[in-house]
This record gives structure tokens, C-alpha cells and sequence, in this order.
């Protein structure tokens, strides 16, 4: 199995935390889709012997092309690669793109499922993001999904928000459960370099994250999606038995994926490639047949790594067994240092080889993930 992941760079505006790269300008949408085209029929080779499982529309904000577009892309995917019976198909979208007949197109095209961008469903914090909806779109864009045909969608939600108090986070999520939402995204916010909300903090011109907060409200997360019948599968994604988004799901367990469009990433054959964060230099690259902008093989310390990143932060934990195995004794033995350090912590469950961590070792997640690694 294998997944294809197709990056649409463009909004309408641009969120001042988000460190993906999109741009605003809508100028070259029409060559980009065209390239990307040529793009899919260009790299069929490379995981021609797997079958394709899932296909994800990210950006950026793919909700504002046009359908007929969509539907294009997906024909030119079926032409070169080989897909499943019924794979998913996953649409990122704004509130403000939501619709009936929009959505009655998109499933007309093949989407399946819908990953929505709320956010907050509070005025001030959706301001303090600068996203371009309001609470009353992002409550009638989740009404009318879970009122269509779609049997399965996702919406994000931030927590961490500067001055959103328990009681905000706490509405949020209860709307979201209340309405029987399959599956919750629940990100906390970073403020990444490179970023107008980063440049805004530096200055003073806008409150910084405060990481008790951030902890009391992922806490709160992790206790009331349990409540509510949500699966922690991993660290920010919480689903209802029978929802996990399939396509996040192979990147956390390895399976190889292939990158269509600009700073779009792919993974096959121990190999990482990745194409150039630029309108410019991807259509350059694209016309002269240029597989990525750059690649790497994974060494084996790479490979462990990111066994590690990824299956700590899920639900399956990681396979001590497998390390032993696939990566050789001195990584085993590494990796059984590390976890004695961290004995008495609380922070790692060992049933038989499989570790995975508890609630109080999510909250600590990345240090721990860094003990673990191979420097």
C-alpha cells in the first residue's frame, strides 16, 4: 500500500501561525495544477509496484480550486497509478468554502472524506489567528457536513490560544462532540520562526502562548474525548472506532507516500525527496523533468529516529523486538538505556516489547522522543 499526497499552495489569506508553505496570490494556480499533472505522470515509476490507498488534498487551501480541477487531478491519478477498490480520498477546506452543493460536487469528483480547518469557535481567537471566517461559519460549515452523504470528516482545533480560557477550550470541544464529530484534530500552538505571529510576539505587538495553559488544556483533551468515546491514536488525533484518517496513519507507520506539488515531501524506498517551497523553481523543475528539487537516503540512524518519532506519538506504541530486529543491538540496547533512565517517571507503559506512553508522558512527549534518538 502506498499514499499520494498533493499540495495546493494557495489562499485567500494567509494564517499569521502557519509556518506550510501557501502563498496568497492566485496568479499561477492554472500552471501549478497543470505541472502537477505532469508531475504525476512523471514520478509513476517511482511506486509503481504498490497499490495507492489513500490520496490527501493538503495546502495551503485546496477548498478554493475549483472542482473540476479536483476531479481532473483525480482521473490523471487513476490513469498512472494503481488505486484501491475504495481508497480514501481526503479534502482539506476553510468553513467559509463549505456548501451543500459544494460538497455534493466534491463527492460527485470521488472526495470521501473532509478535514476541516475550524480552528476555534470563538470570535476572539479566530481574530487572534487571523482566520477568515467567523464562529457562525465554522458552526454551519460542521452542520452541514455532518448533515450530507459524507460518512466520515475530521475538524482542527487549536488549544493554547493567548487568553482562551478553560471554559472557551471546554466549548469548543463540546460542540464537536455534541454533534457527533467522527474525528478531532486538536493541535497545540507553536509559534514557528519565519511567521508574522513569531515577528508579532518579538515585538510586543501580541501575547505569547503560555505553556501552563497549554498543558491544563491538552489535559482537559485527553480527559474529555476519552469521556466522550474518541480514541487517542495519536498525540493530536482522536477518533470515533472506525474513523482514523487512514492517510496520517501510513505516515505514522512508515508506509511509503509520493508528494505532488510545490515543498510537497515523498518517501519510498528508504528514501526521502522533497520539491522547492517555490512557485518559481517547482514549474522550472517540472518542465525540466526534474523528479525533486532534492532527496536523501535514510541512514539507519535516520530510520530509527523517525520509528521513534512516529510511534511514540501513537496509540501502538513502538516494538522493542522490531528494533532489535531491523535496526541491531546497539540501537536495542540504546533505546533500553534510555527507557531505565525515565523508570520511575510514569511517562512509558511496557506491555510485553511494546512501549507506549501514558497520559502524563504525552504531556512530556517530545523529550522523551529526544532521549530516545540516536544523535
Amino acid at each position: 500500500m502506498a499514499g499520494i499526497y498533493i499540495h495546493i499552495p494557495f489562499c485567500r489569506s494567509k494564517c499569521n501561525y502557519c509556518n506550510f508553505f501557501s502563498v496568497v496570490s492566485q496568479k499561477k494556480i492554472s500552471e501549478v495544477l497543470i505541472s502537477i499533472e505532469k508531475e504525476l505522470a512523471l514520478k509513476r515509476d517511482c511506486i509503481s509496484e504498490y497499490q495507492i490507498d489513500t490520496i490527501y488534498f493538503g495546502g495551503g487551501t485546496p477548498s478554493l480550486i475549483p472542482v473540476r480541477w479536483i476531479a481532473q487531478l483525480l482521473a490523471v491519478v487513476k490513469n498512472h497509478y494503481r488505486l484501491a477498490v475504495s481508497p480514501e480520498i481526503t479534502i482539506e477546506a476553510n468553513p467559509d468554502d463549505i456548501s451543500k452543493p459544494v460538497l455534493d460536487d466534491w463527492q460527485g469528483a470521488g472526495i470521501t472524506r473532509i478535514s476541516l480547518g475550524v480552528q476555534s469557535f470563538d470570535d476572539r481567537d479566530l481574530r487572534y489567528l487571523n482566520r477568515l471566517h467567523d464562529s457562525k461559519q465554522a458552526l454551519k460549515a460542521v452542520e452541514a457536513i455532518s448533515s450530507s452523504s459524507f460518512d466520515s470528516f475530521s475538524v482542527d482545533l487549536v488549544f493554547g490560544i493567548p487568553g482562551a480560557n478553560m471554559n472557551i477550550w471546554k466549548h469548543n470541544l463540546s460542540l464537536l462532540t455534541g454533534m457527533g464529530v467522527p474525528h478531532i484534530s486538536a493541535y497545540g500552538l507553536t509559534v514557528e520562526e519565519k511567521t508574522p505571529l513569531y515577528h508579532f510576539i518579538q515585538k510586543n505587538k501580541m501575547k505569547a502562548p503560555n505553556e501552563e495553559d497549554m498543558v491544563r488544556q491538552f489535559e482537559q483533551t485527553m480527559l474529555l474525548l476519552q469521556h466522550a468515546g474518541y480514541d487517542h491514536y495519536e498525540i493530536s488525533n482522536y477518533a470515533k472506532p472506525g474513523h482514523y484518517s487512514k492517510h496520517n496513519t501510513a505516515y505514522w507507520t512508515s508506509v511509503p507516500y509520493m508528494g505532488f506539488g510545490p515543498s510537497a515531501h515523498s518517501f519510498f524506498h528508504q528514501t526521502r525527496g522533497w520539491n522547492a517551497s517555490s512557485i518559481h523553481t517547482y514549474l522550472e523543475d517540472i518542465a525540466h523533468g526534474n523528479l525533486f528539487s532534492a532527496a536523501e537516503k535514510l541512514s539507519l540512524s535516520d530510520r530509527y529516529n523517525e520509528y521513534i518519532l512516529t510511534g511514540l506519538r501513537t496509540s501502538w506504541g513502538i516494538d522493542l523486538s522490531y528494533i532489535e530486529k531491523t535496526f541491531g543491538m546497539s540501537y536495542f540496547e540504546k533505546c533500553l538505556n534510555s527507557i531505565a533512565s525515565m523508570h520511575d517517571t510514569g511517562w512509558i507503559c511496557q506491555s510485553d516489547n511494546i512501549l507506549t506512553l501514558t497520559k502524563k508522558g504525552k504531556l512530556v512527549a517530545d523529550y522523551i522522543i529526544m532521549k530516545l534518538f540516536e544523535l
